[in-house]
C-alpha cells in the first residue's frame, strides 16, 4: 500500500540521533554572547516537526514558529499542545508574510537555508528575518557548506529503524548537479511488521558556498559576526567542514 505520509510519520524516528537539546544550548550561548540583553522573543523559521521549538520553549523563550508546510506545522502543534507550552505560537507562513516583529533573535535550524533554491528565495527569507529583528538582534542558522559538498557530493545511504513491532527501511539516493549547485534527495520508504506500506519523498537542496551566503546576508543589511563549524562556535569554519553555522547581527 502506498503511504504518502510515511516520511513525516517516521521523521522523528529516522532522525532520532539528532541532539536538539545540545544544538539549542549552543544557540542560547551565542545569543547570550552577542544578542540584546534580556533577550526573550524568538522567531523560528522552518519549525519542521517542532523539536527545536520545544527545546526553546522549555527554556522560557516566547517563540513564534513558522513553516510553509501545513503538514509539519500540524505535527508540531500536536507536540506543543501535549507539552502544555503556552509561550509558543505557530504560523503556516513565509517569513516575509508574517505580520509580527520586534524579535530579539531568530533561528533557522536543520539546514533550512539549503531549501532556498534561488538567490531571490535566499534574499527574501534573509530580508524577512532582518525586517523582524530589533536593532542589535541576532540571526543564527546552520547549513551545508557548498564548497565541501561540491568537492565531495552526498551519496546514497540506508537507514533502518524498528519501533513497536514495525521496521522502517529508508533508502536515500542523491543526484547532484555540480554546475547548478543542487542536490536532489529521493527517499524510498518501506514499512514492514504489524503494518505495511511504502512511500517516497523527494527534496532539493541548494549547495550555497559561504561567500554566496555572506553576499546574500550583506544585501539585506545583516552583518556576519562569525561562520563556524556547525554547533562548535569555538572552531572557525574551513573549506573542509561539510556543515557550518552563521551568526549574524542587525546593526543597532
Amino acid at each position: 500500500m502506498t503511504r504518502p505520509d510515511l516520511f513525516i510519520e517516521w521523521y522523528d524516528r529516522l532522525f532520532a540521533s539528532k541532539d536538539y537539546q545540545r544544538e539549542i544550548a549552543c544557540v542560547v550561548s551565542l545569543i547570550e554572547r552577542w544578542g540584546p540583553e534580556a533577550s526573550s522573543r524568538v522567531l523560528e523559521v522552518g519549525v519542521g516537526t517542532g523539536n527545536h521549538t520545544l527545546a526553546l520553549a522549555r527554556r522560557g523563550y516566547r517563540v513564534v514558529g513558522i513553516d510553509i508546510d501545513p503538514v509539519v506545522i500540524a505535527v508540531a502543534e500536536s507536540k506543543l499542545s501535549a507539552a502544555n507550552l503556552p509561550n509558543v505560537k505557530l504560523r503556516c507562513s513565509a517569513v516575509q508574510d508574517l505580520q509580527d516583529g520586534g524579535f530579539d533573535f531568530s533561528v533557522a535550524l536543520f539546514n533550512v537555508a539549503n531549501y532556498l533554491e534561488s538567490w531571490t528565495d535566499m534574499t527574501d527569507v534573509f530580508g524577512g528575518v532582518a525586517d523582524r529583528l530589533v536593532a542589535g538582534g541576532i540571526f543564527v542558522f546552520d547549513c551545508w557548506n557548498g564548497v565541501a559538498a561540491l568537492r565531495d557530493p552526498p551519496v546514497a545511504k540506508e537507514t533502518r529503524v524498528t519501533d513497536d513491532g514495525d521496521t522502517m527501511s529508508c533508502q536515500v539516493s542523491a543526484d547532484t548537479d555540480l554546475l547548478a549547485q543542487r542536490t536532489r534527495l529521493q527517499y524510498r520508504l518501506t514499512l514492514t511488521g504489524a503494518r505495511n506500506g511504502h512511500g517516497t519523498h523527494s527534496l532539493i537542496q541548494a549547495l550555497w558556498t559561504p561567500q554566496q551566503i555572506r553576499n546574500a546576508l550583506d544585501s539585506v543589511g545583516l552583518e556576519v559576526i562569525g561562520c563556524f563549524k556547525v554547533f562548535e562556535p569555538e572552531v572557525l569554519a574551513t573549506a573542509e567542514h561539510r556543515e557550518i553555522m552563521f551568526v549574524c547581527g542587525k546593526p543597532a
